[in-house]
This record gives C-alpha cells, structure tokens and sequence, in this order.
C-alpha cells in the first residue's frame, strides 16, 4: 500500500477495463465481441498487492482468444502509452471515488477506515492529500513503467472457469481444481 507505482497500477487497471471506453471493454466486448464482460482492479495491501483482470468468453469464443487480446491490449499500452485524456479520466475517477469513501463515516471503506489505513501503514492519519496528490503526479512514462514491471504476461497467474465436465474449455496447461 502506498508505494511507488501503486497509484499508476490504479489508473492502468481503469483505463484497462473500468467503463464502456475503457481498452479492453471496447476491443473484447464492444468491436471484437468476443466477450460479455471484462472488468480490472489494482488491490494494494500491506506487503504487496495484485492486479486482476477477468473477463468472460462470449459463446464461441474461447478463452485464449480473450487472454491474447488481454495481452495485446497491455502491449500496446506500454508501447504507446496513455492518451492524455485517459490519464485525466482516471484521475478524475480517483478523486471521485477518495470522495465517495468520505461520505460514510463507518463501515469497510469509510472515512474511519481510510483513516486507520494511514495511521497503521504510515503512521499519519492526515495522509489523505498526499495520497490523493499521487494520482496527480501519474505520467504516461510512469503508468507505462508500472505496466511493464507489474503486467508481465509472464508472472501471471490464470484462472479458467468452466462448466462442470468441459475442462477442454479451460485455459491451456490448467491444471482441475475441485470447487465444492
């Protein structure tokens, strides 16, 4: 949490796959159509944390379709970068949503849990400005690096989720897994 390239990590995950204009919604979902749903997070905690981009195959689609244009799409973004509209979208995002989390008082997301979460990780409840000030240093070069460093295809982990008795649908090299 809070550390260098979290706040990058943030805004790729949402010019990624957060909203209907979003990269991977238009390609997969919207032009390509060749699946239903996509969708992507950075989950930032206390001694590392991970990105998660899932998306589901359209019928007749299969699943490395999806996983090659996931790639590509990632490629191509440490490639050529953000446009200057997607980077000002996400923070415009960002900024709502440190707003939204202000207007619960209690509860998983609130303003009290903010401010516990500054406390414990950095010892200053009255963290909240610098963090949301890090959205704002984000620059093409730096989303660009955290991608690079931190959406390698390479050290990632895939998760297939079938029908029951149709594990030739599965991801390539899955390995079944028993789910009660």
């Amino acid at each position: 949490m809070f550390a260098d390239g979290d706040a990058d990590l943030d805004l790729a995950t949402d010019l990624l796959a957060n909203g209907k204009t979003s990269r991977l919604y238009r390609r997969l979902v919207f032009d390509e159509r060749i699946a239903t749903d996509v969708s992507a997070s950075q989950n930032s905690r206390e001694i590392a944390g991970y990105s998660q981009i899932t998306a589901t195959a359209a019928p007749g689609h299969t699943l490395a379709e999806l996983e090659t244009a996931i790639f590509e799409e990632i490629a191509r973004l440490v490639a050529d970068g953000p446009t200057d509209e997607e980077i000002e979208r996400g923070r415009v995002q960002a900024e709502a949503q440190f707003m939204f989390r202000l207007q619960t008082v209690g509860g998983f997301g609130g303003k009290s849990d903010q401010l516990n979460a500054y406390n414990v990780f950095l010892r200053d409840p009255a963290y909240f400005d610098r963090d949301l000030a890090r959205y704002q240093l984000v620059t093409s070069a730096s989303l660009r690096a955290a991608v690079e460093r931190y959406l390698d295809p390479r050290r990632r982990v895939t998760l297939s989720i079938v029908p029951e008795g149709r594990a030739a649908l599965a991801a390539a090299d899955s390995a079944v897994a028993v789910v009660s």
